[in-house]
């Protein structure tokens, strides 16, 4: 799991928590410091798992890849190499 991915996993479970926005933040860049995501970017995961979204996965990563060249494509027919 790389740091982006842990660092969402552990704002989803802050808001499960009940954390508030800054106690969130500054939980974030006491655990990951030089790595830490962004002030606003911890804000924008916060909207969306409040919102109702599960998933902590970006949208890249929800989308299929193309087996031949790895080019993200929403389909396989959509892939120049092909």
């Amino acid at each position: 799991m790389d740091a982006d991915h842990e660092q969402r996993v552990n704002i989803k479970f802050c808001i499960k928590f009940g954390n508030t926005s800054n106690e969130r933040w500054n939980m974030i860049m006491q655990a990951y410091a030089g790595e830490a995501l962004s002030r606003s970017r911890v804000f924008e995961w916060y909207k969306r798992f409040h919102e109702g979204r599960d998933s902590c996965k970006t949208i890249l990563e929800l989308i299929p890849m193309c087996g031949s060249c790895k080019a993200v494509t929403p389909r396989r027919s959509s892939c120049n190499c092909m």
